[in-house]
C-alpha cells in the first residue's frame, strides 16, 4: 500500500549518507549538503514513525488500503517523530563527545540539551493528548525520568566545563534514559 514511499527509504538513506560524505569532503558544499543529508533523514524517520502506527491501527490500515492513500493522518505521528528527532539528536552528542575539544564540546552540550528540550515538548504533547503508561511500565517510567534529569545534568557540566569530565556521566544516563523510553514507548499504554 505504501509501496511508493517505502521504495522511496532506500534512495533518501543512499542520498543522505552520499550528503555526509559530500559536506566532510568539500568544504564548499557543506552546508547544502549537510541540510540535504539532513532531509533525507527527517524523511525516514518520519516514514518509520507513521508506519509503525499505521501497523497498530488496523481498521485505519483497511480503510486507506481500500481508498489507495499513501499518507496516514493520526496526530501522534507529529509527536512521536519530534520525540525520535529529540532522542537521536542527544545520542548524536553522545557519541561524538568523545572525538570533541573544548569549544566542540560546548557546541555539542548545546545541541543536545536542545534535543533533551524537544524531547520534553512531545512528552508534553503526549501527556496533553491522554498519553497513559500501563502500570506494568510505570517503574521503566520512573527510571526514564532520573535518568533523564542526570543526564540533562552532565551536559549542563558539560556545557560549563568543557574539559570531557562529564562525559562518562553523559554516556551512562543516556542509555539508561534510551533504554528506559524504548519500554515505556512501546508499551500500548503510552500511545
Amino acid at each position: 500500500m505504501l509501496g511508493p514511499r517505502w521504495g522511496a527509504v532506500v534512495p533518501a538513506l543512499i542520498a543522505g549518507f552520499y550528503a555526509l560524505y559530500l559536506a566532510k569532503a568539500n568544504p564548499r558544499w557543506r552546508r547544502l549538503a549537510l541540510g540535504v543529508g539532513l532531509g533525507c533523514f527527517v524523511f525516514v524517520a518520519w516514514s518509520w514513525t507513521e508506519i509503525h502506527l499505521l501497523m497498530e491501527d488496523a481498521p485505519a490500515w483497511r480503510e486507506m488500503y481500500a481508498a489507495s492513500e499513501r499518507l496516514y493522518g493520526n496526530p501522534a505521528v507529529v509527536p512521536r517523530l519530534l520525540l525520535w528527532l529529540g532522542v537521536m539528536t542527544t545520542l548524536f552528542g553522545s557519541v561524538a563527545i568523545w572525538w570533541a575539544r573544548g569549544v566542540e564540546r560546548k557546541r555539542l552540550a548545546a545541541i543536545a540539551l536542545g534535543g533533551l528540550a524537544v524531547c520534553g515538548i512531545a512528552v508534553a504533547i503526549m501527556c496533553a493528548r491522554g498519553a497513559q503508561v500501563e502500570p506494568a511500565a510505570r517503574s521503566w517510567l520512573y527510571l526514564l525520568v532520573a535518568a533523564s534529569v542526570i543526564h540533562a545534568g552532565g551536559w549542563v557540566w558539560l556545557l560549563r566545563a568543557p574539559d570531557g569530565s562529564g562525559a562518562l556521566l553523559v554516556a551512562g544516563a543516556g542509555t539508561a534514559a534510551l533504554l528506559a523510553g524504548a519500554v515505556v514507548r512501546e508499551h500500548r499504554g503510552s500511545r
